[in-house]
């Protein structure tokens, strides 16, 4: 299945689960008004009893036009509460790709560590982000003995790879480099916008369950009438917001299933060498405590893990397909009982022997100046004599950044567009991972280089474009692009890449370029980088339909006069970095 296709597919879940999970927050919304409203009119009635009123508590008062006009307006009001909470909780790690790591208590991984594991570790993720053609995500390492990975983020722009150490000590490199595939193919295929949804809703009706237990505790310090009455509300809350919590795990659990098998799947096609999550899983399933994470915040990222990463618990559900299940599906040939009876003990045996090789260190000397460079920061690794003069200070990165821009250096103007691309792809994640502080002062320091001239130069939209979404934080939204919004911007774009042949176009050519929307030829003029740049902002939020019918023409518009130059291949590669499609994925023309 392609890119696309499994993007439209996530779509389609995602559309099916916020459908259950309105349903689920109607009947949770419903309970609750039933709860108090039963409460209130028995309150009432007992009030009214006892001065006079012979009113007496029935259902019937409950059932009442009063009664459920009482019951309507408290679910309402429930309801509103549980969604501004889930909307919260999901623009929150939108906003916040390694909030989940972090909550764990993992560690980044910097690009200068003197750890041998460590640094293949971040040598594989840099390897598959020049093989997708997506930038470098955030790099963190949970220290825990467990075999597990997971990936978490909004997309390809603002993503973290987590692996703990048991991954690093027990996995070989092709093994490593499997899970590490697997997790990219959850960044790929648009799992991390459903998990950062499902969180979201799972938080929302959590909610209640942490009202009522505040209740509950509160009741204790009230008079004796009244604390019974709250300590029922806060029971009945309780009830209720973990009932609504388990039916939104089934929906939880249910999907993440599914999405396991395809990312082993993509694993495999990403690596080439079915062996290698086949391994991984191997050595998990020897010790199924070897994926069982001790950290205290596990459980709340258990969908998202590489295998099931808490242990069972009453009225738990399985997040995962079984692990023997998923082995036979990328290695035909398995058969569980020889591997029980034959190839276990001796993987067992294999993983002792590597954990008791000596740590090896990384051989470099970190008092060359050189060094320093290259592992400050990987975008000028090539730059050895345009970058020889520099002192190496807290201001080197800007300094790097400036020259870049510039595009003075013989050594940089001699570097290939696409080659320079691969080297923001590294850059991306360097600079991604400082705090917000570095990465304003490094923005600002951009911005000024390129008003220098007082020209906004091909040279510097590109380099601008593909390092902004790391230089500051995406505005995230909520909601998806307009149709309307996503013709006039898609055909800026398209009118950007037409302005770099500007060849005539033929009506034939017109209908061809015409499928999806009608293009319309814009003055160069009336467009400028900064309108440009403004609409890749919009493009950011398209559908999967719409990305795909958008890079369908943009590839059709540049094969025209059956030539593509470099420029075009940059400003394509870009258009994707853009909308969070790998550089590799390529529609049909």
């Amino acid at each position: 299945m392609g890119f696309f296709e499994d993007q439209k597919k996530a779509k389609s879940k995602t559309q099916k689960l916020v459908f259950l999970f309105v349903l689920i927050i109607i009947a949770v919304s419903l309970s609750v008004g039933a709860l108090f409203a039963s409460l209130l009119v028995g309150m009432e009635s007992e009030y009214s009893s006892q001065y006079g009123n012979m009113r007496s508590f029935n259902y019937q008062n409950v059932l009442s036009a009063e009664g459920l006009s009482l019951i309507g307006v408290i679910a309402a009001g429930v309801a509103l509460v549980i969604v501004l909470i889930t909307l919260f909780k999901t623009w929150r790690l939108k906003s916040k790709p390694d909030e989940i790591c972090l909550a764990m208590g993992a560690k980044r991984v910097p690009s200068n560590t003197q750890d041998f594991k460590l640094k293949r570790y971040h040598n594989i993720v840099e390897e598959m982000s020049v093989a997708s053609s997506v930038p470098m995500p955030l790099i963190y390492i949970l220290e825990d003995e467990a075999i597990n990975a997971f990936a978490c983020g909004f997309d390809i722009n603002s993503a973290a790879i987590c692996v703990t150490r048991g991954c690093i000590d027990n996995l070989s490199r092709d093994e490593l480099q499997a899970v590490v595939a697997h997790e990219y193919s959850h960044i790929l295929n648009g799992d991390m916008t459903i998990n950062l949804r499902l969180l979201g809703m799972l938080a929302g009706l959590l909610f209640l369950y942490y009202i009522g237990t505040h209740v509950v505790h509160s009741a204790r310090f009230s008079r004796r009438k009244e604390g019974n009455q709250a300590a029922l509300i806060g029971i009945g809350l309780i009830i209720l917001g973990l009932i609504g919590f388990l039916f939104g795990n089934l929906l939880l659990a249910a999907i993440s299933r599914q999405r396991e098998y395809l990312a082993d799947a993509s694993s495999v096609q990403f690596t080439r060498n079915p062996e290698g999550i086949a391994g991984a899983l191997k050595k998990i399933a020897v010790h199924y405590d070897h994926g069982i994470v001790k950290v205290p915040d596990a459980e709340k990222a258990s969908h998202m893990f590489l295998v099931n990463g808490i242990k069972k618990k009453f009225f738990s559900l399985a997040t995962h397909p079984d692990i023997y299940d998923r082995i036979k599906a990328v290695d035909p040939h398995f058969n569980k009982k020889r591997f029980l009876e034959t190839e276990a003990e001796n993987i067992l045996k294999k993983m002792q022997a590597e954990k008791e090789q000596p740590v090896q260190k990384v051989k470099n000397d970190q008092n060359d100046p050189q060094n320093k460079l290259e592992l400050l920061f990987p975008l000028f690794m090539l730059l050895q004599e345009a970058n020889s003069g520099v002192e190496l200070n807290e201001q080197t990165e800007e300094v790097l950044l400036r020259k870049l821009i510039a595009n003075e250096d013989a050594a940089i103007r001699s570097i290939p567009p696409e080659k320079k691309l691969e080297l923001l792809e590294v850059a991306f994640g360097e600079i991604k991972g400082m705090d917000k502080f570095k990465r304003d002062q490094l923005h600002e320091a951009v911005k000024d280089e390129i008003e220098k001239d007082g020209k906004f130069d091909f040279n510097e939209f590109i380099i601008y474009s593909y390092l902004r979404p790391a230089l500051e934080d995406v505005d995230l939204k909520l909601r998806q692009l307009k149709n309307s919004e996503y013709v006039i911007h898609g055909n800026i774009i398209l009118n950007f890449l037409w302005h770099m042949d500007k060849i005539d176009l033929t009506e034939t050519d017109q209908k061809i370029l015409s499928r999806y929307f009608k293009f319309q030829i814009i003055d160069k003029k009336e467009l400028g980088y900064s309108k440009i740049l403004k609409s890749f902002e919009k493009l950011r939020f398209a559908s999967a339909e719409q990305k795909k019918s958008l890079l369908e023409m943009g590839e059709k518009l540049i094969r025209l006069n059956h030539e593509v130059t470099e420029n075009e291949r940059v400003v394509m590669k870009l258009i994707k970095q853009i909308l969070s499609v790998p550089g590799v994925v390529t529609t049909e023309v």
